[in-house]
């Protein structure tokens, strides 16, 4: 007879889905354990309502949860439960959110007590040499325990001590794990809210001390078959249910091959429609072959180089490895004729980072035309180099803790409501940042993402480019002056508020306010838990958007004057410019209604042309009427989006973290 072993990888659903994508972690361990095992049946999770009706019916012999910082509280909740329910029951979590210190590990270990094994690094071996002993000591924990048997990759506490298992070698050949799509594994997931998944390598050459593939058992690179990865493809493409693909390589462009995945891509996207966004972290230093995809994939990858920072100390502090800036510029000029968004990542507040090094990292990459900066807090991830007790003692780290936006809710286990909230832990100051100035880099964060991302004034930045005025320029002004903008002061008051009141210093005094009567109905409402600068972005370009690009132009007029550039016939494009901008990129909840407006440059040649030409050459003196639209086709991708993310501002702000190109939702253009 068959045991039935259970895997989940939750995500939480109490205001939306949040982790929106296949259990690809889980499945893989799933299918290695059909493949090696006699004995076993498996069920894989990803909802909580679908596991606690599970629950209800079947309570396995052996239960197995990922890890990860968006779902340990919500599974240690189903495991502590499912101990109170069935003792017998044996529970193996696993994944990446693990510490690295062996005195870290042992109070994880003891915090997390109903967790009986937990599985460290690679599991597809690991859980199966795992299973092994555990079937042939008839699933008696005691048993186990008693005689200190030690499983690879496992770790577990006996008598007040972590017993460890030897660490298993990675597997050289990833492809002896069977495809859980072609197993039927993953048929359940496809449904219009969660993003299939897959994988091409493993590993990542690169040591970076804030990821957690930056340790070095993670450095060699071991890629899946070809044949493989197009019959995965092909097998998601025939049941797509959603409108995205991501890719889980942390370095998509490293492999020749990789070409060969984005040209049957683009295939599927013609045949198709699908994928019609993909999210893939692409190569660091492979960029003509990223180019080349980019080009293959067009508008649904965005292009560019994850610098994470410029400055050189703050790279060698991090042991990071990037392209120059001059490359990133010659990688995005390239790009102009495809289509694609170009993007980079900056990191605030890594070790050694300062306020001035930050903008300065920020305003390169603007001056370098990239479209999307995604600027992200230093998290210190437990199982990273840089959760180390003596990294933290070296750069003086002063932390505070957040709950997750939206990794919250309320959920049932065997008939009993609970409330689980996840948090984690956010790096605020440092000996060379100190808090205020950390806030400040946090508003101009906002700035950015408000008038560089999306290429939501690009045209302006061309027309301020060919007048010899760099983008840099501008965004200092708009920085400066916004502190006096009313719709800013606002955003900036809203923003430092949530700011403050979601951050606190101590954990303990976190999970006190969170255990709190009422506290669950503040954060299912929206007034705790939002993720601060996605949230503001979203209302700005939703109900500002005419005073946000009145102080765009506003302030590049002003530059024009101050060196000697404007005229009457500037002004009066500058104008239609700003009309032309409004229209095509403001209401971006609204479908279905077309606007016409009367224009005297052709602003639709311009496009063909990427805004790089004199505007005065496609001047039209009698006018021109341009009508702005949602085509049948587009309207029903953007139904998809938010069908998948939510129809709001809070919506808007998922989507733009998750999807990242707002070139989806801005209206095209046609002569009327």
């Amino acid at each position: 007879m068959n045991t039935e072993v259970s895997f989940a990888d939750l995500t939480h659903t109490g205001t939306t889905v949040d982790a929106n994508y296949f259990p690809l972690g889980s499945a893989f361990i799933a299918a290695y354990a059909i493949e090696n095992l006699d004995n076993i049946d498996v069920k894989i999770f990803k909802y909580p309502k679908d596991f606690a009706s599970y629950l209800d019916e079947t309570i396995p012999k052996v239960v197995c949860f990922s890890n990860y910082q968006w779902n340990l509280k919500l599974h240690y909740h189903y495991a502590t439960r499912i101990k109170q329910k069935a003792p017998g029951t044996i529970t193996i979590f696993g994944g990446p959110n693990y510490p690295v210190d062996l005195a870290e590990q042992e109070q994880f270990l003891r915090k997390y007590s109903a967790i009986d094994f937990y599985i460290n690094e690679e599991g597809e071996i690991a859980f199966t040499e795992l299973f092994k002993i555990i079937t042939e000591s008839k699933f008696d924990l005691a048993i186990i325990k008693s005689k200190a048997q030690k499983a690879p990759n496992c770790h577990y506490l006996f008598k007040e001590k972590v017993v460890h298992g030897e660490p298993l070698p990675r597997i050289d050949d990833v492809n002896i794990i069977p495809s859980p799509y072609l197993s039927g594994l993953m048929d359940k997931f496809f449904d219009p809210y969660l993003n299939p998944m897959i994988q091409t390598q493993r590993g990542c050459p690169y040591s970076c001390t804030f990821c957690y593939d930056g340790n070095e058992s993670m450095n060699k690179l071991r890629r899946f078959s070809q044949s493989r990865i197009n019959a995965e493809i092909e097998y998601i493409s025939e049941r797509r249910a959603c409108s995205g693909l991501s890719i889980a390589d942390d370095n998509f462009g490293i492999f020749k091959e990789d070409l060969d995945t984005a040209q049957l891509l683009a295939e599927m996207k013609e045949q198709y429609n699908w994928p019609k966004f993909i999210m893939a972290a692409p190569a660091k230093n492979n960029k003509d072959r990223v180019k080349e995809i980019a080009k293959i994939l067009k508008d649904g990858f965005l292009v560019g180089a994850a610098v994470q920072h410029t400055d050189p100390e703050v790279l060698k502090n991090i042991k990071r490895s990037n392209i120059s800036t001059e490359k990133i510029v010659a990688l995005t000029q390239r790009t102009d004729d495809r289509k694609t968004t170009s993007f980079s990542e900056v990191i605030l507040n890594l070790p050694g980072d300062t306020k001035d090094k930050h903008f300065k990292a920020v305003l390169e990459l603007i001056d370098a035309g990239i479209e999307e900066i995604r600027m992200y807090q230093f998290i210190v991830l437990p199982g990273t180099p840089a959760s180390k007790v003596e990294t933290r003692e070296t750069y003086g780290y002063q932390t505070r803790f957040r709950v997750l936006p939206r990794c919250f809710g309320r959920y049932t286990g065997f008939g009993e409501e609970f409330w689980a909230y996840e948090y984690h832990e956010v790096c605020v100051a440092s000996k060379t940042m100190p808090f205020e100035d950390y806030l400040e880099c946090r508003k101009f964060n906002l700035l950015i993402e408000v008038f560089n991302n999306g290429g939501m004034f690009q045209e302006l930045l061309f027309l301020l480019q060919r007048m010899k005025i760099l983008p840099s320029t501008l965004f200092k002004r708009l920085w400066e002056t916004s502190h006096n903008n009313p719709v800013f002061q606002n955003l900036y008051e809203v923003f430092s508020s949530d700011e403050k009141k979601n951050f606190w210093e101590k954990r303990e005094d976190l999970e006190s306010f969170l255990d709190q009567p009422g506290v669950a109905d503040r954060y299912l409402s929206g007034e705790y838990g939002k993720n601060q600068i996605m949230r503001c972005r979203s209302l700005a370009l939703i109900e500002h958007m005419e005073a946000i690009a009145k102080h765009a132009f506003k302030n590049a007029k002003q530059l024009l004057i101050e060196n000697k550039k404007m005229n009457e016939q500037l002004d009066v494009y500058l104008q239609e410019l700003e009309d032309f901008i409004v229209c095509k990129k403001g209401e971006l909840l609204t479908l279905n209604q077309p606007v016409a407006k009367m224009f005297h440059f052709d602003f639709i040649k311009m496009a063909e042309k990427g805004f790089n030409v004199d505007p005065f050459d496609h001047k039209v003196d009698s006018g021109i009427s341009l009508n702005f639209y949602h085509s049948k086709k587009t309207a029903g991708d953007i139904e998809t989006y938010f069908k998948q993310f939510g129809y709001s501002v809070d919506g808007m702000g998922h989507f733009l973290q998750r999807q990242g190109s707002m070139n989806l939702l801005y209206k095209q253009v046609a002569y009327s």
